[in-house]
């Protein structure tokens, strides 16, 4: 036999549960705080990330996230502006050489024709 009575070990199993139910109780507080805290911290993430297409913000610093991205746009529109000013201009000239090169042939042709024609002249007289 024990020294405890039985409402003794009655009333330290009761003691017991209650404990483990206050730490399952606390257990299940701190996961929950933790999802509200990681819940808030992705919205303050969300926040906090720049928007693409938004342009600087409202003090146009440029060190900001939303400035940099800003900057990034407009080094790729800026890039993208060169190629196509490039491009156009390889179009222009590529047409201008294709012009020049028309003006040549008929230019030619002329004057074969009218050397042709010199020498006909010359043959009738």
């Amino acid at each position: 036999k024990t020294k405890h009575s039985a409402e003794d070990i009655e009333a330290d199993m009761k003691k017991m549960k209650l404990e483990e139910e206050a730490k399952k109780a606390n257990k299940i507080k701190a996961e929950e705080d933790a999802k509200v805290q990681a819940a808030a911290k992705d919205e303050a993430a969300a926040a906090a990330a720049p928007i693409p297409g938004k342009g600087f913000c409202e003090t146009s610093c440029r060190v900001c996230p939303q400035c940099a991205l800003a900057l990034e746009e407009q080094a790729e529109r800026d890039e993208q502006k060169k190629k196509d000013d490039e491009k156009k201009a390889r179009q222009e000239a590529k047409a201008k050489a294709e012009e020049d090169k028309l003006k040549a042939l008929k230019k030619f042709q002329q004057q074969q024709k009218d050397a042709l024609a010199a020498q006909g002249k010359k043959k009738k007289k």
